[in-house]
Parts: C-alpha cells; sequence; structure tokens
C-alpha cells in the first residue's frame, strides 16, 4: 500500500503553529484513521520547526544539532 505524506508548508503567522498544536493534541484519534503525525523524542512539537529549519537550510539560533536530520 503506498503511503502519502502530507507536507504544511506555512510562513510565519499564517496559522502553522495553531495547526500543528491541534494535530500533535489529536494525535491518538489520526492513528485510529491512520495518520500518522510524527514528533521527537517525548513527544517533542518542535521536531517540526527543526524540519523546516533543516530542509530550508537555515538555523534561526537553533543548535545545529536539533536541525540537522531533523
Amino acid at each position: 500500500m503506498p503511503h502519502r505524506v502530507f507536507l504544511h508548508v506555512g510562513t510565519p503567522k499564517s496559522g502553522t503553529t495553531y495547526l500543528q498544536s491541534r494535530l500533535h493534541a489529536n494525535r491518538r484519534q489520526l492513528r485510529r484513521h491512520h495518520v500518522r503525525y510524527p514528533t521527537g523524542a517525548l513527544g517533542e512539537p518542535r521536531l517540526h520547526y527543526w524540519a523546516a529549519l533543516d530542509l530550508t537550510g537555515t538555523d534561526h539560533g537553533v543548535e545545529p544539532r536539533r536541525v540537522d536530520g531533523a
């Protein structure tokens, strides 16, 4: 079965943080519908932000070890 990946790329102040918080808060219910919402160790919600920084090649002052490969 093919997997689909949905990527929301929002500019600052476009509702991205709100969307992430709702997905994170409802991740167990989403899992029941085969929707996976990835988080890092201990449910780290900033993983998405770090991944966006890694993708764009920026760090915005975040430690490189957090961003590289996120």
